[in-house]
């Protein structure tokens, strides 16, 4: 717990003192309205950082089973969303939904998001990707709380850094055997028994 507090103050540091190497998404907004792109000033306007932890899968049953493990993941795809009750409305910029690729290269970089919206809880979903496809087939990780984060910026001039759980589903195992029927036929038999 103490290595990724001191993680978090040195995130935090880097950020204020504007020397952050982080993958950088863009400026958003809720609803249609455009946003330019941020620009560095001495004031925040709502940052927030994400470490995107991966668990693997569960336990495999044989040997032959292998369950998802973070060398399979292609690609990380994050869609941020607000949080207005129990309503999710996804944050768009440009007519878009914003989302952030991250490649397997970078699942150990932190990412940021800027130009967000002061006192108002977001909600970033993280789906892991097995090939380059985003198909249903491709999705690896779970598409429930164990997934996203809800991360809540309160004031514009300081970055929130949190951890992005990502949990990969379980490898079930499917196994098939053939098996042969053999019927034997009977016998018949006679006993003779003697009355007394």
């Amino acid at each position: 717990m103490r290595c990724w507090l001191g993680l978090g103050r040195v995130l935090v540091g880097m950020l204020v003192a504007g020397a952050c190497g982080c993958a950088e998404a863009p400026a958003v907004s809720s609803g249609g309205g455009q946003v330019a792109p941020s620009v560095r000033t001495s004031a925040f306007q709502g940052v927030m950082v994400l470490l995107p932890t991966v668990a693997a899968g569960g336990l495999a049953l044989q040997a032959l089973v292998t369950p998802w493990s973070r060398q399979d993941i292609h690609h990380l795809v994050l869609r941020l969303s607000i949080l207005a009750g129990p309503d999710e409305q996804p944050v768009r910029q440009d007519g878009e939904a914003v989302r952030r690729v991250i490649t397997a290269a970078q699942l150990s970089d932190p990412v940021a998001f800027r130009g967000l919206r002061p006192r108002t809880t977001y909600r970033v979903r993280a789906y892991a990707y097995r090939t380059e496809r985003e198909g249903a087939e491709d999705l690896i990780s779970v598409d429930d709380p164990r997934s996203w984060a809800d991360v809540v910026i309160d004031r514009e001039d300081r970055p929130i850094v949190t951890l992005l759980p990502v949990k990969l589903r379980d490898t079930v195992f499917s196994g098939e055997a053939t098996a042969g029927i053999r019927i034997e036929e009977g016998v018949y038999t006679t006993v003779q028994e003697t009355l007394s």
